[in-house]
């Protein structure tokens, strides 16, 4: 289980953490594309209207990460996350889901990562493969300064994306979680 490893000298945290930075790195890679591809600051406007079941100052914290979002120029995998991983003890296989794929700001697929992390495992956000992976890719230049500025925001508004498909789906169980955790992430910024 990716998450249950804690071990900070473990060499699969590292290897995984920077397989994971490399495959992000290599989506970066792709420019030319002529198709349209999916818009995440469009699609989290249109989500607005749903925050109106939430508490005023979670719902004012939400609007404005997502007022101050920078619009997308990379390619992104939309939905990375360790279970659209398909990994092993040697490493990653497959990233899968693809569905989501487009033009989003650099950082984006970084705060679906962490976001996901810390959802399954709240400690995890602390913890070795977040922040062997936030490393390999601040060693690697690959994301911006200026990005690295906005990672609370995207994990946040992403987080808000999440809640919305469960307000969605009529899952109480799931909004009351996802409300605890976006509550964590803003008490812990």
């Amino acid at each position: 289980d990716l998450l249950s490893i804690t071990d900070p000298d473990s060499e699969i945290v590292i290897k995984l953490a920077n397989e994971f930075a490399e495959v992000h790195a290599r989506m970066h890679a792709f420019e030319d594309i002529q198709v349209e591809l999916y818009k995440q600051k469009e699609f989290f406007v249109s989500l607005l209207p749903n925050m109106e079941v939430l508490p005023t100052d979670l719902r004012d914290a939400l609007r404005i990460a997502i007022e101050e979002m920078p619009a997308g120029d990379r390619v992104c995998h939309g939905d990375y996350h360790p279970l659209n991983v398909i990994w092993s003890t040697t490493g990653i296989n497959a990233v899968i889901d693809w569905e989501f794929l487009g033009f989003k700001p650099e950082i984006y697929d970084v705060a679906m990562m962490i976001g996901c992390l810390g959802m399954e495992k709240p400690q995890s956000l602390t913890g070795d493969l977040v922040y062997e992976f936030v490393k390999r890719l601040k060693e690697s230049g690959l994301v911006a300064e200026k990005s690295w500025s906005f990672l609370f925001e995207f994990v946040l508004a992403l987080r808000f994306a999440w809640l919305s498909d469960w307000l969605k789906r009529s899952d109480p169980e799931m909004i009351d979680l996802e409300a605890v955790y976006i509550q964590l992430l803003l008490d812990n910024r």
